[in-house]
C-alpha cells in the first residue's frame, strides 16, 4: 500500500477543504458495498474503485493546493488577453478553450476556480466595460453604434444586458456621468 501511495504522490500529511464532498462519499459507499459481497470479481472491481477514489483524492487535494491554482492562473492568462483582443467579435467556447488547447468544459472549470465565473461571464463584463469607456469617451458615438462595436448584433439586448449589470440603460449611464 506504502509504494501505491508513494507513486500517486500522496506520502504527505495534510488537511483539505473539498467542495464537492459527496462526489467521493458515492465512490466510498460504491466500495463499501461492493466489500460485502464475497465473491473474486467484485473484489477486483473493488481495487480497481479504490484506485480511483485515490487518483480522485489526489486530483481534489492538488487543486486546492495554492501552487496549482497559480499554475492554473498562469494558464489562463493568454485566454483573458485572446478575450480582450477579441471582445468584439463573435467568439465561442470552442474559440476560447481551443486558443489554450483545452476542452470547454475544462476552461469552465478554471475560470470558475480562479476568476469565479464563467467565461461568457467575463466577455460579457469586459464588452460593458468597453461600452461604458466608449459612452464615457466618446459623447458623439450613438448608442447604436457602440453596442457593434463591441460585440452585440441587437441593441435591445445590448440594452437590456447593460441595464441589468449597470441598474441604469447605456444612455442614463451617459446622461449621469456627463462632466
Amino acid at each position: 500500500m506504502q509504494q501505491l501511495l508513494e507513486s500517486l504522490g500522496l506520502i504527505n500529511y495534510g488537511i483539505f477543504h473539498f467542495n464537492d464532498i459527496k462526489f467521493l462519499d458515492s465512490i466510498v459507499t460504491d466500495i463499501f458495498n461492493g466489500a460485502k459481497a464475497d465473491n473474486p470479481s467484485t473484489r477486483l472491481k473493488n481495487s480497481s474503485k479504490l484506485f480511483n477514489l485515490l487518483i480522485e483524492v489526489k486530483n481534489l487535494a492538488r487543486e486546492n493546493n495554492s501552487n496549482y491554482e497559480n499554475i492554473n492562473y498562469e494558464k489562463l492568462k493568454p485566454v483573458l488577453s485572446f478575450i480582450e483582443s477579441n471582445y468584439n467579435k463573435n467568439l465561442s467556447i470552442d474559440d476560447m478553450s481551443s486558443f489554450i488547447k483545452v476542452s470547454p468544459q475544462y476552461l469552465c472549470r478554471l475560470f470558475k476556480k480562479n476568476m469565479n465565473m464563467r467565461p461568457f461571464t467575463y466577455l460579457t463584463k469586459y464588452r460593458l466595460q468597453k461600452a461604458k469607456e466608449m459612452l464615457l469617451n466618446n459623447m458623439e458615438m450613438k448608442i447604436g453604434t457602440i453596442y457593434t462595436e463591441v460585440g452585440y448584433n441587437d441593441e435591445s439586448y445590448f440594452c437590456a444586458l447593460f441595464k441589468k449589470n449597470e441598474g441604469v440603460t447605456p444612455s442614463e449611464f451617459r446622461n449621469l456621468n456627463r462632466l
